[in-house]
């Protein structure tokens, strides 16, 4: 039943929710999944503790097309079609401004739990007293709009080096973000169960004494692959 399949992919969510990205990119690893964490990108000052997760929405910035065909998209248009609980996932131009203080605002009203963004941010002070997580490469101050424009939303994108559609699910800390492709949200919760289990198993063969053989071979049985389920 659709409901009963609803309840299974949300108990899934929550669970993913409850994880460090370690264990999260390490049960994608166990498929071979190995380029689903994020590269450059970690939280704005301020937000060094913070630790999100939901499913994908993205904003895809683009250059200038300006054939005066179409009018370019606006953040305020498109925050329209966001889902509450959703991470906006963002790619724009490194060293372009194309977030700020007020945009975030709107985007917490609106019932987003954070922003991650492969570009850059300004307002820093303002992002910090809004209170919604951000993650980005760096601050910047130049202007972006004669040179970037905003030419889609809830499209593809690339997100530090990996390939974000909307629908997947991201989980964000302090190490950066990890996206959990939708096609393998269910295998990946169980198999990250098992990485807990094996971290946990880890922890306390150190901590007592274990030898380095012991040690080795716990650490194999967590990075043995697994077929991806179809």
């Amino acid at each position: 039943m659709a409901s009963d399949k609803e309840a299974s992919k949300k108990a899934t969510m929550t669970y993913l929710a409850t994880l460090p990205t370690g264990f999260v990119a390490d049960a994608l690893g166990k498929m071979n999944l190995m380029h689903q964490g994020t590269i450059g990108i970690y939280p704005i000052r301020g937000f060094e503790d913070a630790h999100i997760a939901g499913p994908v929405v993205t904003i895809k910035f683009a250059p200038v097309r300006a054939t005066g065909v179409r009018k370019p998209l606006s953040f305020f248009e498109v925050i329209k079609n966001f889902k509450p609980g959703t991470v906006i996932c963002t790619q724009a131009g490194e060293y372009m401004t194309f977030t700020g203080d007020i945009q975030t605002y709107m985007a917490k009203q609106a019932g987003i739990v954070g922003m991650i963004l492969d570009g850059s941010p300004r307002d820093l002070a303002g992002l910090r007293s809004v209170g919604l997580p951000i993650w980005s490469k760096r601050p910047a101050t130049r202007l972006m709009s004669s040179l970037w424009e905003l030419s889609g939303f809830n499209v593809p994108i690339e997100l530090g080096g990996v390939q974000t559609h909307p629908g997947d699910f991201v989980v964000a800390d302090e190490d950066g973000a990890v996206i959990v492709p939708q096609e393998v949200l269910e295998q990946t919760a169980e198999l990250a169960h098992f990485v807990a289990e094996i971290e946990e198993e880890l922890e306390k063969a150190t901590k007592g004494g274990a030898s380095l053989d012991e040690v080795a071979a716990i650490y194999a049985r967590k990075g043995a692959k697994v077929p991806i389920k179809h």
